[in-house]
């Protein structure tokens, strides 16, 4: 059986560019919630494009697991598990920013992979758009949400959470 082909930061990119900045991996897991919690995915994913129409900083992410950017015999630890989670978020933003008409000030990604139960915050170039220590308070927000399984929920939260932050910061920087 030849080796899996892992996904890259770039296609990554450019699917996150072709589809209003919000992709998702994870159709294995997705694919087998109860028609009831598939639907409200469905109504929440929805809510979720909506967010991000316009708001080319904003990015969304699910993969089933970190499997499909990494080897498995990368992935033996807590701690090679965030490094590849920080390096793959770190190389979709640059390949997305990359391929823009307009090159944005900084990007924020929300990257979740399901399987592993990991979720990042991602602010490369965007501190200016929400700290490090925000990113955490966005997690914090989504978590009761991603523990039943609110997968589409967590992301509307969590954008939402992001949207409040970001605009405080703004008013904050203004007086």
């Amino acid at each position: 059986m030849p080796p899996k082909q892992l996904l890259t930061p770039v296609q990554a990119a450019v699917d996150l560019i072709n589809n209003n900045n919000i992709f998702s991996y994870a159709v294995s897991i997705l694919s087998k919630l109860s028609y009831d919690k598939e639907k409200k995915f469905n109504h929440n994913y929805q809510q979720a494009v909506n967010i991000l129409k316009d708001k080319n900083y904003l990015n969304v992410i699910f993969l089933n697991t970190l499997s499909q950017v990494a080897p498995l015999d990368a992935l033996k630890n807590a701690n090679q598990k965030e490094k590849i989670l920080k390096a793959f978020s770190d190389n979709v933003l640059l390949a997305k920013r990359n391929r823009q008409i307009t090159e944005p000030v900084g990007a924020v990604l929300l990257l979740l992979s399901l399987k592993d139960r990991l979720l990042r915050v991602h602010t490369a170039g965007a501190k200016h758009l929400i700290a490090d220590f925000q990113g955490k308070q966005v997690i914090k927000r989504m978590g009761p949400y991603l523990q039943r399984e609110r997968f589409g929920k967590a992301i509307v939260v969590g954008l939402e959470e992001i949207e409040r932050l970001y605009k405080a910061t703004k008013v904050m920087k203004l007086g």
